[in-house]
């Protein structure tokens, strides 16, 4: 029930967020400018301008009306900010109440460790597209065990991200990061190196 919530939220969130980007897209401010210019380019001669000149004769009332409608649409946008603003903070409000059930029940399963490193490894495949980093992956068969299996591939994904950083600006062309688990004794053990 609390996703289908956060899920119809988050949409009435992205529709008012797609009217304010069309309301400023299609904006009259345009029209402001090029009025702007007209005066700008008449400064010296300005009330034989407004008063001679066919277009300067117009201005005025153009301008009377452009306010009017700059007026609107600042009320419009007002609108759908405030739309944003409040279904931000519901989401917010959703996602603060998931955390905290979610920290008094930690959900923990059985998962193999060797497959948590496998998928941080395919997470990653496509950040280090663009360097020569060769990932060397060294993996034992480790039996499963209770994990908070997305916290742990977080961690892991946040570690091979740093671990990339780290060899990256070593400015090597050779450079690698060996990622190993092996068993040692009663406990498994995971490695990550540099190199």
């Amino acid at each position: 029930m609390c996703c289908i919530t956060s899920a119809n939220v988050l949409n009435s969130v992205n529709v008012s967020a797609s009217l304010a980007l069309e309301k400023v897209r299609t904006s009259e401010v345009s029209s402001l400018s090029k009025a702007g210019e007209m005066l700008e380019k008449n400064r010296d001669n300005l009330p034989e301008f407004l008063t001679s000149d066919e277009r300067g004769k117009q201005l005025p009332p153009f301008l009377i009306e452009l306010a009017g409608c700059l007026g609107q649409e600042n009320e419009s946008l007002l609108s759908e900010l405030q739309q944003i603003s409040t279904g931000l903070d519901h989401i917010k409000q959703i996602v603060s109440a998931q955390q905290l059930h979610a920290k008094n029940n930690t959900l923990r399963v059985r998962v193999s460790p060797t497959q948590l490193f496998e998928q941080a490894v395919a997470m990653d495949a496509g950040t280090g597209a663009d360097d020569d980093i060769r990932l060397v992956c060294k993996f034992d068969t480790i039996e499963s065990a209770a994990l908070d299996k997305h916290k742990v591939l977080q961690i892991l994904i946040n570690l091979l991200s740093n671990a990339r950083k780290a060899v990256a600006a070593t400015g090597r062309s050779d450079g690698q990061i060996e990622l190993a688990t092996r068993r040692l004794n009663a406990t498994a053990k995971f490695a990550l190196n540099l190199k």
